[in-house]
């Protein structure tokens, strides 16, 4: 038997939730991946709400340039920076964060053109760019050579993360290789 409830029962306040607890529940309240939106915080970062590297500010190092409408009382305040980026997230600007975009994160290693440009013209070989076909097209990084594939580093192969990782030189998915003109001279 359960105590009767009166009018006056003491409202307890709510229990306060850490970053990561609210980045899931901000997550599923806007209906985008919880991993993606976790992952990508921990990449911008490290869960650290005051990071500011002049350029980029706040749990989701939101751009100054780019978003002058996000005050910085905004991009430092983790309830307004997550709602904020996770409506971007949710209207299709996840590629505005380099770990979210494999073209954003390889253009910070090799000089490439607009992402429609890159066409195969290179034979493999260390800092040319992997170019692949997944359900859209994919760039790597090429770090390391080796007789039976090539070890690449990318963003956004696992949902908003850099990882490394060994590809076949057999892959069905690898469409060719892309190094700049003047790499190719070089090489």
């Amino acid at each position: 038997m359960t105590a009767p409830q009166t009018a006056n029962a003491v409202q307890l306040p709510p229990v306060p939730q850490t970053l990561q607890e609210r980045a899931i529940a901000i997550a599923e309240e806007y209906e985008i991946s919880t991993t993606t939106f976790n992952n990508l915080i921990f990449s911008e970062s490290s869960w650290d709400p005051t990071k500011d590297n002049g350029a980029d500010r706040g749990l989701l190092q939101i751009n100054r340039t780019y978003h002058p409408e996000v005050s910085d009382e905004c991009a430092f305040d983790p309830e307004c920076a997550m709602r904020w980026s996770a409506q971007r997230i949710k209207d299709g600007y996840l590629y505005e964060w380099t770990p979210a975009n494999c073209y954003s994160f390889v253009k910070t290693l090799v000089k490439v053109p607009l992402m429609r440009s890159i066409i195969p013209n290179s034979a493999p070989s260390v800092g040319v760019v992997a170019i692949f076909q997944y359900k859209v097209p994919h760039l790597a990084y090429v770090e390391k050579l080796t007789e039976n594939g090539f070890w690449v580093k990318e963003a956004n192969y696992e949902p908003a993360k850099i990882t490394r990782r060994f590809i076949k030189w057999d892959d069905p998915r690898l469409k060719g290789f892309y190094a700049p003109p003047n790499q190719l001279a070089s090489n």
